[in-house]
């Protein structure tokens, strides 16, 4: 059971579980010890039972080292109260770190499940994703605002993806070094690719303050550009093939033409999308670069 429960699907994670299982279970026998001592009666033996169910039922997908330390503390008196409490103390306890040293050599040694095999493709989907969540803001300034399903959908898809390739990264920094392929590009993949996210959602907070007209074809030729690169990124990421930024791309620069009729407040808006244009484009040499680097990792 311990190898069953402390086996996760990353090392990183395998390694979390394993060390709340024994911590909790080392408190759990701890404690048990001490609630049989202060507390003789199994009526009131038996209310701390089920007391101590509700806190491992409560706990049990949150923190789980509580969740452990509750119910070897529940197994405790339950043992108790039948006169095997001294048996339970070693065989839980030996039990829990010969489960935990198994999953963790099997998660190390036989069936490692390490992040840079998974970095590319959650590359390729948070580059994906990033792309329809410009599709959908530029539909949004074309059409008028309206936070309808599709554009939500577009932008909790690239949000989530982010998050994904962040989690991904924290785990890979709990492996084992040599298994750390490309561990600075990866690193820099991540930042470079949430801050272009953060541009992004910059031009969808500022919706409202369009005029509704649809947007100049400076600004959606720019926009297209970068929606083709980080499809085409996403695409040299799943082909596992290297990626670039054609140059005649990069020199496909915004300028910006301010016309008198415009009211000033889309003025303001075309320059928003200008800088942010500009700064995302700017950012995908790089991400193309790093993305070459630990998309041929060994």
């Amino acid at each position: 059971m311990t190898i069953v429960f402390v086996s996760q699907q990353h090392y990183a994670a395998t390694l979390t579980r394993l060390m709340q299982r024994t911590l909790g279970t080392v408190v759990g026998l701890a404690l048990g010890w001490a609630l049989t001592q202060l507390f003789q009666p199994a009526l009131v033996q038996s209310a701390l039972i089920v007391i101590l169910g509700a806190v491992f039922l409560g706990n049990r997908h949150t923190r789980y080292w509580l969740a452990t330390a509750a119910v070897t503390t529940l197994l405790v008196l339950s043992f108790h109260q039948i006169g095997m409490r001294q048996d339970l103390f070693p065989e839980r306890l030996w039990d829990t770190l010969i489960g935990c040293a198994i999953a963790g050599v099997a998660s190390w040694l036989l069936l490692p499940n390490w992040q840079w095999r998974l970095w590319p493709k959650l590359s390729a989907r948070s580059s994906r994703a990033q792309a329809a969540y410009l599709e959908a803001i530029v539909r949004q300034y074309q059409l008028g605002k309206d936070d309808h399903l599709d554009y939500r959908l577009a932008r909790r898809n690239a949000h989530n993806a982010d998050a994904a390739l962040s989690n991904a990264y924290s785990a890979m920094r709990k492996e084992p070094s040599r298994v750390r392929h490309h561990e600075a590009s990866s690193g820099r993949f991540l930042l470079l690719s949430h801050t272009l996210l953060s541009y992004l959602s910059a031009l969808g907070a500022h919706r409202d303050e369009w005029h509704g007209t649809p947007l100049p074809p400076f600004i959606l030729n720019s926009a297209s550009t970068l929606q083709k690169q980080l499809t085409a990124l996403a695409q040299a990421l799943e082909d596992h093939r290297p990626s670039s930024v054609p140059t005649s791309l990069l020199n496909d620069h915004l300028t910006f033409r301010p016309d008198a009729h415009e009211p000033h407040s889309a003025q303001a808006v075309e320059r928003l999308w200008q800088a942010q244009l500009q700064l995302g484009l700017q950012l995908m040499p790089e991400l193309a670069q790093h993305a070459t680097q630990f998309n041929n990792a060994p």
